[in-house]
């Protein structure tokens, strides 16, 4: 029973990755790259106060890649 419920388990969670991962893409930035740099709603407010959250900008930047730290962190 424990085998049958286990394989039932890894059956979905490999259904659940395949579903996310179609949403999904690979960047990869070389120093000297510029981008736009996308904040979560609580950091906008210190980053430039807006009077209504839905009008608040969905990106900031352009910024300037200097370094890359690790496999998906930059320095900027």
């Amino acid at each position: 029973m424990q085998s049958l419920v286990r394989q039932h388990l890894t059956r979905a969670q490999n259904k659940m990755k395949h579903q996310a991962d179609k949403h999904r893409s690979v960047r990869s930035f070389t120093p000297g790259d510029s981008i736009y740099l996308k904040a979560q709603p609580y950091v906008q407010t210190s980053l430039a106060p807006r009077s209504s959250n839905k009008l608040a900008f969905r990106f900031f930047g352009p910024f300037t890649v200097l370094d890359k730290i690790g496999q998906s962190a930059y320095k900027l």
